[in-house]
């Protein structure tokens, strides 16, 4: 007959009988199944890298190389190498390493890295499909990219006055065009006839698709200049030109003796409209005009003024037309 106190022992031997028994199987996480059901080679590459970015028809090899690799090459059955522009395959659009394994892309199918030199310009697309050992998985790598520029169009310079007095700002609108988004300068110069450049700036170093540099000084002395802008890149440089003239302004002083109340009075000028001509040695047509009106007329080097009031001001307003074809340019002073 059992007692209260044999039913406890009962009760605790069957429990350590249950756990002695279920004590050896630990319960088995599905990590640990996936992890072993899982193929050995399983491990993916991370991307393609490229050491050459940008570049230039012909220029350079650039190597295209399968990195984050942690299964060893030997898992490896064969790399399928795909290299792509302008939307599709084009066989003639590159060609492979000649020191490489030949001069299809089959025979690279077990090398980890493509070398190859791009023929043309346009966006170049280097991908990748690898199958492990045993054809039972493989994994199909994002493209690289690599851009192929092509050599720079000529800058655009807008249509500006070539032609301008001495008081007058030059302003100059500029752009160029990097439609291949490579890393361009756009620069430029004022060079006097010398060859000294008296002013110069740059738009850059960027990607941009526009280039714009606009143009503005105050001031220049006259002479003739030239304007040079020059568009840099990776694959060349493009130069335009233009060629403007600043003209001078009359220079002259007034000088005269004193005199009293209602004595004439002589206004001598040191303007001479023959002083004035082009950078081509062209002559220019000068004209003049004196406030209040001379008594002897209208002549440039002196006048007479009769009862001029006292501190009344004499005026000389100097005209000086240059001529360059159909056009004219008119330089004033006082």
């Amino acid at each position: 007959m059992l007692n209260q106190s044999n039913c406890n022992l009962l009760s605790r031997m069957f429990g350590l009988f249950v756990l002695t028994i279920f004590g050896w199987f630990p319960p088995v996480s599905s990590a640990v199944l996936a992890q072993d059901h899982a193929p050995e080679s399983m491990v993916l590459p991370l991307l393609i890298s490229v050491d050459v970015g940008q570049t230039c028809p012909g220029l350079e090899l650039v190597t295209a190389t399968l990195t984050g690799l942690t299964s060893p090459e030997a898992d490896i059955q064969t790399v399928i190498w795909t290299v792509v522009s302008d939307g599709g395959e084009n066989d003639n659009s590159f060609v492979l390493d000649p020191n490489g394994p030949g001069p299809e892309l089959t025979d690279w199918s077990l090398a980890t890295s493509l070398a190859f030199t791009p023929l043309e310009a346009d966006l170049f697309f280097v991908s990748a499909t690898i199958i492990y050992n045993g054809g039972t998985s493989q994994s199909t790598i994002l493209p690289a990219q690599v851009m192929v520029g092509q050599a720079p169009s000529s800058p655009y310079i807008s249509p500006f006055n070539n032609f301008f007095c001495e008081s007058e700002p030059l302003q100059i609108l500029t752009s160029a065009a990097n439609n291949d988004n490579l890393m361009a300068t756009l620069c430029w110069e004022v060079v006097d006839a010398s060859g000294v450049i008296i002013e110069n700036g740059c738009d850059g170093p960027t990607t941009n698709t526009i280039l714009t540099e606009n143009v503005g000084i105050p001031s220049l002395n006259e002479g003739c200049y030239d304007f040079n802008l020059t568009l840099t890149h990776l694959c060349g440089t493009a130069t335009s030109n233009a060629s403007f003239e600043v003209l001078q302004v009359p220079e002259f002083a007034l000088y005269s003796q004193p005199t009293c109340d209602g004595e004439e009075m002589v206004v001598e000028s040191t303007f001479d409209p023959g002083d004035y001509m082009t950078c081509n040695g062209n002559s220019a047509n000068g004209t003049w005009q004196w406030s209040p009106t001379a008594l002897n007329g209208n002549d440039f080097s002196d006048a007479t003024f009769l009862n001029l009031d006292d501190g009344e001001e004499v005026c000389q307003s100097a005209f000086v037309t240059y001529s360059f074809g159909n056009q004219t340019e008119m330089c004033l002073s006082t």
